[in-house]
């Protein structure tokens, strides 16, 4: 039997620095936590309040289409690093972590990205971007570089869709500095890390992404060539 052929993107795992201006950043940081502070003044849904108590964000702040002007801005090494994963997911992710409870254990995002059934893409590369000043005095993302296939995820007890039951060698975590971004691929395991003094807080943006062809049928997604929202067979209500 043939040995089965592994796409290498699926480890890809690289620390870009100055990947997106500072300042952008920092505007988009502010429009969402002047929207949570809102949020504690109007009843939310259920799903808004499961959110918000896993440090994620509720969905009307997530859908807000200016979370996608910082890549106007993104550096050349960051848009040329993603290669041909050059359509993102719609909408993004949020994290607003505040306490250890919201921490997320040892997964792959194959998982998750598996849990979503049969809206699940066949691959996805992720964008980590952390949004704080100083981010590397503050909880963070660790990863494995051990070479790994796809592993065996389950619901985790704190709310997360996926996780694993097992622990990895070869760590390995980055100093980040406000504009950098971490990209990994879709079978590296990574889990939240609090290195010694480091502050239980963050916040920051994960985008996910997937090549053109992999594309499912109406749903949204932002092309980063063109700098406009798009569907697999045409343009998107999101650009009106």
């Amino acid at each position: 039997m043939n040995a089965e052929v592994i796409d290498s993107s699926h480890y890809v795992l690289k620390h870009i620095k100055h990947a997106f201006d500072a300042k952008a950043l920092t505007t988009a940081k502010k429009r969402i936590f002047d929207g949570l502070i809102q949020c504690d003044q109007h009843p939310l849904t259920e799903r808004d309040k499961n959110a918000i108590s896993r440090g994620e964000a509720p969905d009307h702040l997530r859908l807000n289409t200016n979370n996608y002007d910082l890549w106007r801005y993104a550096s050349n090494e960051m848009t040329q690093s993603l290669e041909d994963f050059l359509w993102v997911y719609y909408p993004p992710q949020f994290r607003n972590i505040q306490r250890e409870v919201q921490e997320v254990r040892w997964h792959q995002d194959a998982g998750f990205n598996k849990a979503l059934g049969d809206k699940a893409h066949a691959q996805i590369m992720t964008c980590f971007i952390p949004l704080d000043e100083n981010p590397q005095k503050r909880v963070t993302v660790q990863f494995s570089e051990e070479i790994q296939p796809y592993l065996q995820h389950s619901p985790t007890s704190n709310g997360f869709a996926a996780g694993l039951e097992q622990d990895f060698t070869k760590l390995i975590h980055f100093d980040l500095e406000l504009g950098d971004a971490i990209i990994f691929g879709d079978f590296v395991p990574h889990r939240t890390f609090a290195p010694q003094n480091s502050i239980w807080e963050r916040s920051s943006f994960e985008f996910r992404f997937i090549r053109k062809p992999d594309a499912l049928e109406k749903k949204d997604y932002y092309d980063l060539e063109r700098n406009i929202f798009v569907q697999k067979n045409g343009s998107s209500d999101l650009n009106d």
